[in-house]
């Protein structure tokens, strides 16, 4: 009984050791920094910033300078992943005219840029593929940040499904991605990285958690997808010519969804009939209900399933 009583307190001890590096989402850290150490070893400093680590009540990775075109760090001793999320604590300090503070997918010729931009009319999240100078906007939400306030940045790779959602740090983080859309092809694996592009930023709390590839992470999405209606964002958004609009029903009945433009007038009806439960992919090539091209601007998808009735809104460019 001794020995055995010995067991258990030694189990005991090492699942307590083990609970700081085991997400809420049942999977292990494999790469982190909080830069507590105040040397930055294991990063690789690209560009023009002037990074350095930064000592004030939360030590952190500083790039000081809004002047400069682009600054990178590459996180040199994290494993080389393909299926991977990244959340990481930012802060804002400096923005010239234009600026980006993104996280960074590496790959063999280019980055997958997943932060926030300023850039006028840009003001917001985005998710933007620059493999092989591809330099396709994917996914943007306006979400306007604000400067010299941490937020956290979590960004999700898994195949050819990238998304990205950002949160104050002071406030709960939100149950579902704020962005979601699919590369043209799966993406190459790499390290991952920190930009600032004319712009000054901070960076702390960094971690790196692998996507198992036996299967797909259950998201708070697909989770609720036998209970309720669901309507995803279109991808990609912006978009030009075409977007698809993905939505689920838990059970059969009549599926109404119309594209209407900014002054409430109904564009398209893209389905009217009655449909069983699955999960729908519609597209929408940009034309009106007499196959004309419509203009660029802001419009809006509603998706109407008996009493159910959800919105979003999408950006036409050309």
């Amino acid at each position: 009984m001794r020995f055995r009583g010995i067991g258990i307190v030694i189990s005991i001890a090492l699942f307590l050791l083990l609970i700081p590096f085991i997400t809420g989402r049942g999977q292990a850290i494999i790469w982190s920094d909080d830069f507590e150490d105040g040397v930055a070893d294991d990063w690789t400093f690209g560009g023009d910033g002037n990074w350095t680590i930064l000592y004030d009540e939360s030590n952190a990775l500083d790039q000081s300078d809004s002047a400069v075109f682009d600054a990178v760090a590459i996180a040199d001793s994290c494993p080389i992943l393909s299926n991977y999320r990244v959340k990481v604590k930012v802060k804002i300090t400096g923005l010239s005219d234009t600026g980006t503070v993104h996280i960074l997918g590496r790959v063999d010729k280019g980055d997958l840029h997943i932060g926030y931009v300023f850039m006028p009319p840009y003001n917001g999240l985005y998710i933007y593929d620059n493999f092989q100078d591809r330099d396709t906007l994917l996914a943007y939400l306006d979400r306007a940040l604000k400067l010299d306030t941490w937020y956290y940045f979590e960004a999700y790779m898994n195949g050819d499904t990238i998304k990205f959602k950002a949160w104050e740090a002071a406030l709960s983080e939100p149950e579902v991605y704020l962005l979601e859309t699919i590369l043209v092809e799966n993406w190459l694996p790499g390290r991952v990285g920190l930009r600032c592009s004319d712009s000054a930023g901070r960076y702390d709390d960094i971690e790196v958690i692998q996507i198992e590839t036996t299967g797909v992470e259950s998201t708070p999405e697909e989770r609720q997808m036998p209970k309720e209606v669901w309507l995803w964002q279109n991808y990609p958004n912006p978009f030009n010519p075409e977007t698809r609009i993905e939505f689920f029903i838990p059970k059969a009945g009549v599926v109404d969804m119309k594209i209407y433009n900014a002054l409430g007038q109904v564009v398209r009806n893209l389905v009217n009939k009655h449909k069983p439960v699955d999960k729908y992919s519609v597209r929408w090539d940009g034309r009106n209900g007499t196959g004309e091209r419509v203009a660029s601007g802001m419009y809006f998808y509603q998706l109407q399933v008996d009493d159910f009735v959800s919105s979003k809104k999408m950006l036409l460019l050309k």
